[in-house]
This record gives structure tokens, sequence and C-alpha cells, in this order.
């Protein structure tokens, strides 16, 4: 399924403690015209131990703009998983969405098109 871009864009700025994590859902509308799926996620921005953060207000004034450097790590996970942890396969459907499959035992699927805000019962 090819998707555009988000509307919301992914600001890792934000994040400026070491070890802070931020997290937030977002949504991407599909290319395919002939029904409105959306392709779902999960963004997790985790600021790691590198670079430090240092205030603008300890330079001069000819060091003033000071340009924050990335050391952050960003996690793109989908918003359902379903795992089988069954000793046999196991066939899903989503109630009322056209989800469905079949997984192997030991076998996890992701369900990017699944709406988190709304009841899910598979």
């Amino acid at each position: 399924m090819g998707v555009f871009f988000c509307k919301t864009p992914i600001h890792w700025t934000n994040v400026q403690k070491t070890s802070e994590v931020s997290s937030s859902k977002r949504e991407c509308h599909s290319m395919e015209s002939e029904n409105s799926r959306f392709f779902r996620f999960c963004v997790a921005i985790k600021k790691e131990n590198y670079p430090d953060y240092m205030p603008s207000n300890i330079f001069s004034d000819s060091a003033k703009q000071i340009f924050r450097q990335p050391g952050h790590t960003i996690y793109l996970l989908p918003t359902v998983v379903i795992c089988n942890l069954l000793p046999c396969e196991l066939e899903f459907y989503v109630k009322g969405l056209p989800i469905n499959g079949t997984l192997k035992s030991g076998k996890e699927a992701a369900l990017h098109t699944a709406d988190t805000s709304q009841n899910i019962e598979l």
C-alpha cells in the first residue's frame, strides 16, 4: 500500500532531556483511490546521552545562534500487533473492517490500518 506524507511532522527537537521519551500516533492517507484507508503508526522519540545540550546563554553574542545536534532515536511502531502464541494456526478478522489474515504458530502481524481511537473486536 502506498501512502502520502502525514499532515503532522515528527519534531525530534522537542525532546531535549537525556532519556526523555515522547510518543504520539500518526496517520497517513492511502494512495488507493477506491477506499479512503489510512496507514497508522506510533512514533516514539528518545533523547540519547549524546550530544549534551548546552544553552545558548553561556556563549558570547557572536556565537548566540546554536543549532541543536541530533542525538535521538526515533521509533516507528505499528498501532496494533497480533501475536499467535497458540500451538496451531490462527485465522483472524477485525469486526466491521476489511482486516483479516492467517497466522502460523509463533508468528505476528502488524495491523497498520486498525484505528485505535475506536473499539477493536477480533
